[in-house]
């Protein structure tokens, strides 16, 4: 019964996001039980403090509660990447994987070393939000943008062609210290990744 229980909650925390006002209709069919005792699961999380709900009787929706959500702004002079991990990001990383925390270190790391080198910005922002499925960092500058900057480097005649310039890997506006392939493998080592600059996404 312990084991099922344990199915039955992952299922809904995994599931929950794509269905939030009717996951107990699909956890019910899923697993052959009651509306009731489907609900009486859901109550469960929300009394372990993974889930809460919003709304009343038929508008009532179920979210995944972050397990840590976190921002800040800090400036740039003077930062090390490895330190801002440390300080700031490491410290909500509790339970994660050993091969995810690896994989959020590298690229975490490449992305804000990417910021001191090449913005020209003074102040770096970095988000992290942690659901028990998700696990979504964000990195904001305010330098000259990263398709500006190719662009120019590279006296390509459109901003749109130094994404395609990007996209080949391999590609920096600091050879002497940079190999260029930091964002290239960062891109390819989480589910997803984007970077959004002046107007392109």
């Amino acid at each position: 019964r312990q084991e099922k229980n344990k199915q039955i909650h992952q299922f809904i925390l995994e599931n929950v996001e794509d269905h939030p006002s009717d996951i107990t209709a699909i956890v019910s069919s899923r697993f052959g039980i009651s509306r009731q005792a489907s609900h009486r699961h859901v109550k469960k999380l929300i009394g372990d403090g993974l889930l809460f709900a919003k709304g009343i009787t038929r508008n009532r929706r179920y979210e995944v509660k972050p397990l840590a959500a976190f921002s800040t702004q800090l400036a740039l002079k003077g930062l090390e990447e490895d330190k801002v991990w440390r300080q700031y990001v490491f410290p909500l990383m509790e339970n994660v994987p050993s091969n995810i925390l690896q994989i959020c270190h590298h690229g975490f790391t490449e992305m804000v070393n990417n910021v001191i080198d090449h913005s020209e910005g003074t102040r770096l922002k970095i988000m992290v939000l942690r659901t028990y499925k998700l696990l979504e960092i964000q990195i904001g500058d305010n330098g000259v943008g990263i398709f500006n900057k190719i662009q120019k480097s590279f006296n390509l005649d459109d901003p749109l062609h130094a994404i395609l310039e990007l996209s080949k890997g391999k590609l920096t506006t600091d050879p002497a210290h940079h190999s260029g392939e930091g964002i290239f493998f960062t891109s390819r080592m989480f589910d997803t990744f984007s970077i959004f600059s002046g107007k392109l996404f």
